[in-house]
């Protein structure tokens, strides 16, 4: 489930414009979204929770709020599964 999962959120990144390195040791992606002359960094990660369930976490880091929001919500939306 790891590598489905890391390759639809990859997906959902590229397909928005998002720069971005992923760590393996952490299931952690540091993006970068450029949104007109400013730059909005943000993770994602993702967790197993104890009832099984899988969550995936989005953490602005430096810019504009409501443009992580936008960049965000549009992300999920992507990864989100049918």
């Amino acid at each position: 489930w790891l590598q489905e999962l890391k390759d639809d959120i990859e997906e959902g990144l590229q397909s928005h414009n998002v720069a971005f390195e992923f760590d393996a040791q952490k299931f952690r992606f540091c993006c970068e979204y450029f949104a007109g002359t400013s730059v909005v960094k943000f993770y994602v990660r993702a967790y197993r929770m104890p009832d099984r369930r899988l969550a995936v976490e989005f953490q602005r880091r430096q810019g504009c709020c409501l443009a992580c929001s936008k960049i965000v919500s549009a992300v999920r939306e992507a990864v989100q599964p049918e």
